[in-house]
């Protein structure tokens, strides 16, 4: 090192030693902000005040100095103290300066700020490889957590300042800045001793967020490079990033960093810090799908859960009071709903079946009873509605959340809510009814079982309509090895169908397979089971289907009515009548991948034809008729579950109803048969916005509403905990 620059670094604060008129102006500027001798707004204006009045164009490349003059040694002891705390002074000095660009001068100052970006970015890999030397090798000190918060601090002010005019993506795409971003956030964490514990944490994932957020100018095209650079590392680093990232919400939950004493002095920073780690994993998984998979295998859903139920409880034990914190809270839940569980979760019904057995529905309660909205009017309503979309979506099809909602049923809650809550009773009414009316569908497919088998002709084959079932409502089904789609109850059945259709559809289902498991829209056997038994529920419950549907025997082929059940776009099951060819034009023909289910539909339409044709020439009166049914269910934000049903109703001869008559009025109500009973099915995905009041339905009256399975006696359930 030459004496010229070794003179510069004698200064106790670490900064520069003045060597010129100049150099002791911008001294005493950088000292009046470094010691807080004014608010905040008052020291970077007088910096951005004094590089105009100085024309200083080169301040910045000043505070660069100390970076370049001093390569970081290995050791850390080659560069000294003294030039550790010149590095450590610039760069608060660096956060100042560059907070002065963004100040109400600062179209004045534009032609500074463009000398600062060239001086920096000349300078940039030097800055780097320093920043992560005082990170790596100087952090274990008494100022860890200070180190950690400026440089993040850094990081944040360099991508406020210069994202508006794209040129930070040029130094944030670097791999080395990359690395340097993956570092603070594996080595943050919290620090109890300190006054704001969370703070390293909060301000690493705020520079890690934007980073990723799309809807952040340089989000869209860093977000890609981070991903891209985790496909480029070896399996261990990429498992250890993603582990920590999941770890940041398992610490939380770790009794002897978080306590009450804390929650209070950091009340509001606990669900921010939640919020933005939600943010992030969302932007690594929206620029790459298939970390998923490691996320998966960190258990990220269950540890989330458990974080955030974690936290409410440990609120609620506290008293905790503060509306603010509340209100954050709830946006927290919100967040890892919309933006992991239902936007990236390749099985959704799977990952919420977790996270509400891990009690994501029982926090949400919590937080929906202790926000008092009178403070906040409006600012609950996220939570309100993400709660209602996902019990209306989910808990009437899907028996594994179903069950593990009952297994966990906060009773006291829900009575609160009823007894002290008027303005969330329809909460509180839709969660138990869905509850209940689940539990009574899927205790009726465990007893009797839905017929999952594909092969058109099974019943025939078979002599029933469904095969044995397990206590959970599963089947012994076959699963064909390639294409994942096609379920078959026995190899019989399977070699059937595949002379019949399956040859020709094989290869399109997996290509289909393959396309929507990449893209994380595929949905498995058992959604399509549970689905199933909940339409062959509504069809057993309901009594009043149009006689176009019930009776009809004669007419075009053409005109086969369907009957379409609607159970997404109104409040409640609603019904409608198209008509065959309206069908393949409004929804069959606009599904994803339509050609590959076309042969099946049409074999389907076809059969329940025919059998209105022979049910229409037979001479002995009806007898078993196929009729079509399709029911639409939510399947994400984007798109809808198709499902086609081919139903088998045994109508009873007039002796049948004559005995019945004879008997008491408990005898129907005891016999459990069902009258209609799913033979063959079909499902699809297609957009979301096919039908609703602005779709199909537009222009067609007041929908019919369809009766839902009836709660049962809510004693038959022990939902005490």
């Amino acid at each position: 090192m030459s004496s010229a620059h070794s003179t510069r670094f004698r200064s106790r604060r670490g900064c520069p030693q003045p060597r010129n008129a100049l150099d002791r102006k911008r001294a005493k500027v950088l000292h009046y902000s470094q010691n807080g001798l004014g608010s905040p707004s008052e020291e970077i204006n007088a910096i951005a005040r004094f590089i105009l009045d100085e024309r200083d164009s080169g301040l910045v490349d000043h505070l660069l100095a100390p970076f370049v003059d001093v390569h970081p040694g290995g050791s850390g002891q080659e560069c000294g103290i003294e030039n550790l705390d010149a590095v450590t002074s610039s760069i608060a000095h660096l956060i100042a300066v560059f907070g002065a660009f963004t100040t109400d001068f600062r179209d004045s100052l534009e032609p500074y700020k463009s000398a600062a970006f060239v001086s920096l970015s000349e300078k940039w890999p030097t800055v780097i490889t320093w920043l992560k030397f005082l990170l790596i090798r100087v952090l274990k000190t008494k100022d860890e957590p200070g180190t950690m918060r400026n440089c993040a601090g850094f990081l944040k002010a360099t991508l406020s300042t210069f994202q508006e005019t794209g040129r930070a993506e040029e130094i944030f795409s670097l791999p080395c800045t990359i690395d340097l971003v993956y570092i603070l956030v594996c080595r943050a964490k919290v620090y109890p001793e300190e006054v704001h514990p969370f703070a390293p944490i909060m301000a690493t994932l705020g520079v890690f967020r934007l980073c990723l957020d799309p809807s952040y100018p340089t989000g869209g095209v860093t977000a890609s490079s981070f991903a891209l650079r985790l496909n480029t590392v070896t399996e261990s680093t990429r498992t250890t990033i993603i582990s920590t990232l999941v770890r940041r919400a398992k610490n939380l939950t770790r009794s002897h960093l978080l306590d009450s004493r804390i929650l209070l002095e950091s009340q509001r920073c606990i669900p921010r810090c939640l919020q933005a780690l939600a943010h992030c994993i969302d932007g690594l998984l929206q620029a790459n799908p298939s970390l998923w998979k490691t996320f998966a295998d960190q258990r990220l859903v269950l540890t989330f859960t458990q974080s955030l139920n974690y936290i409410v409880n440990l609120a609620m034990s506290i008293g905790m009071k503060d509306q603010e914190f509340w209100f954050n809270m709830s946006q927290a839940i919100v967040d890892f709903i919309a933006q992991i569980l239902l936007k990236h979760s390749p099985n959704r019904r799977y990952s919420l079946s977790v996270a509400t057995e891990a009690g994501l529905m029982k926090g949400s309660i919590v937080c929906l009873l202790r926000f008092d909205r009178s403070g906040y009017p409006g600012r609950s309503s996220h939570l309100k509605d993400k709660v209602k979309e996902i019990v209306q979506a989910y808990y009437l099809s899907s028996s594994r959340i179903v069950r593990g909602f009952s297994n966990v049923y906060p009773v006291q809650l829900m009575d609160d809510m009823r007894v002290y809550r008027p303005d969330l009773r329809d909460v509180h009414d839709l969660v138990k009814k869905s509850l209940y009316q689940g539990l009574a569908v899927f205790d009726d497919l465990r007893r009797q079982g839905i017929n999952m088998c594909d092969n058109l002709e099974h019943h025939n084959r078979a002599g029933t309509l469904v095969s044995p079932s397990d206590k959970d409502g599963k089947q012994d089904l076959k699963t064909c090895g390639r294409c994942r789609y096609a379920t078959y109850c026995s190899a019989e059945c399977q070699h059937e169908d595949w002379k019949l259709l399956h040859r020709n559809e094989c290869a399109g289902h997996w290509s289909s397979y393959a396309a929507q498991k990449a893209r994380n829209i595929w949905e498995p056997v058992s959604a399509r089971r549970d689905e199933l038994a909940y339409m062959e529920a509504v069809l057993n419950t309901h009594k009043s289907f149009p006689e176009t549907w019930t009776h009809s025997s004669s007419g075009p082929d053409d005109r086969e009515p369907v009957l379409v059940l609607d159970f997404i776009y109104y409040d409640i099951p609603t019904q409608h009548i198209l008509t065959i060819d309206e069908c393949w034009k409004h929804i069959w023909d606009r599904t994803v991948d339509s050609h590959v289910c076309r042969a099946r539909i049409e074999a389907m339409v076809e059969k329940a034809m025919r059998s209105r044709r022979m049910s229409a020439d037979a001479e002995s009166g009806p007898g078993e008729r196929f009729r079509l049914v399709l029911g639409i269910f939510f399947h994400d934000v984007v798109h809808a579950t198709i499902l086609l049903a081919l139903v088998s109703s045994e109508q009873p001869n007039d002796e049948s109803e004559k005995g019945d008559d004879d008997d008491d009025g408990d005898s129907k109500k005891g016999d459990r048969t069902p009258f209609y009973r799913i033979v063959n099915s079909v499902m699809c995905l297609c957009d979301i916005s096919i039908a609703g009041v602005d779709g199909l339905w537009k222009d067609r009256g007041e929908p019919t509403p369809v009766t839902a399975p009836q709660e049962p006696d809510e004693r038959i359930y022990n939902l005490d905990p």
